[in-house]
């Protein structure tokens, strides 16, 4: 089998993506989004190492088992069925524009949760830290108290020693 007609699961050559976009109809500009998250959910490539198409010559298969499928699929292909990557009802359209916006409206409800729970966090953690600075600043009142006491005892000492 000649290289050019090889396909790999990573994507095609350089002159089918040519040829491709040179035969592939724009979409329209608000349908843009649309398609190109219906290309995410139905334009994925076979797994590595596990099978390719070839344009011309039907299908080149790495692993035996999965043979048989694969044949299916190019038998349906040149008989002239359905492909699921280029058709997409209006339904299935519709379907994944509300799932994209329901989608988004818990993104956007989670998000709000987070932010509520981080602001109550960020209150309770200051408190806690102004009640540990409290602590901190009459420990050192009562340290300096005691550091006072402690000279003065000194310099009692020395005096009477003198």
């Amino acid at each position: 089998m000649a290289r050019s007609n090889l396909l790999c699961c990573l994507g095609t050559r350089r002159e089918e993506n040519a040829r491709q976009r040179q035969t592939r109809p724009t979409p329209r500009p608000r349908l843009r989004r649309l398609m190109s998250g219906m290309k995410r959910v139905f334009g994925r490539s076979p797994p590595c190492g596990q099978t390719a198409v070839a344009p011309d010559s039907g299908i080149v298969v790495v692993e035996p088992r999965r043979q048989t499928a694969a044949r299916r699929v190019g038998k349906g292909a040149r008989d002239g069925g359905v492909n699921n990557r280029e058709e997409i009802s209006r339904e299935e359209a519709a379907a994944a524009t509300i799932q994209a916006g329901f989608r988004g409206h818990l993104a956007r409800r989670a998000f709000r949760a987070l932010r509520s729970l981080v602001k109550l966090q960020a209150l309770a953690r200051g408190s806690y830290v102004r009640k540990q600075a409290g602590v901190a600043i009459r420990f050192m009142k009562v340290l300096v108290r005691l550091q006072v006491r402690v000279r003065a005892r000194q310099l009692l000492h020395r005096s009477k020693d003198q």
